[in-house]
């Protein structure tokens, strides 16, 4: 009896609680900043219903999206949540700030576009002792977990091609002039990723040589066809740059084309989606061993497109070009992300998923 009324009691509390959210419900605009850059992807939306694709344009519109949210619907009830919808959504909002499209809408429906987990990335070139540099900040606005800030690096990709680490509170030595690529990586529960990415200009230094290795110019546009073409031009890339070849560790191949499947049947390029989904537990779970194990993932229309995606990030590409790195296996799949009333007219968004899966020095365990 004392249990029966117990319940009771919760659930009137809880029904009470959720009645309450319900009419305090507020539309998306007052909760989130409404972003301008967003409108055209919120607008590609109507007619293409994928959240990969809506990535895609939000990233080209310079906003770095982790995750993305999209409602499509009639009329501007798209702008507000639904109250089970709110109440998730609000767990998100506990740990980061959002950014919200302005509403878009044709002649039948609207659609709203939320990146709820969004970090601003501050800049700044500055000179000292007749050296330049650029810091790095958080910006004060943004809400984010105190372990994901303490463990924060920036990754900087220079005019020329090469790539420099570093921990978010120091520095970085900007030792030749131009327009500096910078990324904020962070570790917000889910494996270290990108959430930010800007552009500083860093003025001319007489005192500052290029760094070497050099010859790392853009170059032409190449053909990927599968994995053993996107291997050779890697490669092709990494001796061009002074780095050694890769060799393609088969050890690694089973769990690289799992990965790629994985992650294209669940749309996401996170790293790690449950607990022990890091690549070196899984490794270690096969019964193989390695110094060091590192991950690429990346999707995109086309295979080429998603090379120079890994490649003009600065946090993939350190991956790519890191010295103590001598294996890898590269898995590619593609899938179709889901589209609203694709079984009624079958109409999916192809895209490509791939994996690089590096590793130092791959061998089976001694005990197997």
């Amino acid at each position: 009896m004392r249990r029966s009324v117990a319940t009771l009691v919760f659930g009137t509390v809880a029904s009470t609680t959720l009645l309450a959210r319900a009419v305090d419900a507020q539309p998306l605009e007052q909760q989130c900043s409404v972003d301008p850059r967003l409108e055209r992807a919120a607008r590609a939306a109507l007619t293409d219903r994928s959240t990969v694709r809506s990535r895609d344009v939000v990233e080209q519109s310079g906003v770095a999206a982790p995750s993305v949210r999209l409602w499509v619907g009639r009329g501007a009830r798209a702008a507000s949540l639904t109250l089970a919808e709110r109440w998730l959504f609000e767990q998100r909002l506990a740990r980061a700030t959002c950014l919200v499209s302005p509403l878009a809408c044709d002649a039948a429906m609207c659609a709203v576009l939320v990146v709820p987990r969004v970090a601003a990335l501050g800049l700044r070139a500055i000179q000292r002792e007749g050296a330049s540099f650029i810091e790095a900040r958080v910006e004060p606005s943004v809400a984010l977990p105190a372990s994901a800030l303490r463990g924060a690096q920036v990754v900087a990709l220079s005019p020329s091609g090469h790539t420099f680490s570093t921990r978010l509170d120091q520095l970085i030595r900007a030792a030749e002039p131009g327009a500096w690529r910078v990324q904020l990586v962070l570790d917000a529960g889910d494996g270290p990723r990108p959430w930010a990415q800007r552009s500083v200009e860093v003025a001319p230094n007489v005192a500052a040589p290029s760094p070497s290795p050099a010859g790392n110019a853009p170059s032409s546009p190449v053909v990927i066809a599968d994995a053993r073409t996107w291997l050779i031009e890697l490669n092709r890339r990494r001796v061009r740059a002074g780095f050694s070849a890769l060799r393609a560790a088969p050890l690694l191949g089973a769990l690289a084309e799992e990965r790629a499947r994985e992650r294209s049947a669940r749309q996401t390029v996170a790293h790690v989606v449950a607990p022990g989904d890091e690549p070196d537990a899984r490794l270690a779970a096969q019964g193989i061993r390695a110094e060091r194990v590192a991950e690429n993932i990346v999707t995109a229309p086309t295979l080429e497109a998603a090379f120079e995606r890994l490649e003009q990030s600065p946090s993939h590409r350190r991956v790519r070009y890191e010295p103590a790195l001598d294996s890898v296996a590269i898995a590619i799949t593609r899938g179709g992300s889901r589209v609203e009333g694709a079984e009624r007219t079958g109409v999916v968004n192809e895209q490509w998923f791939v994996v690089e899966l590096f590793a130092t020095r791959p061998a089976l365990a001694a005990s197997r």
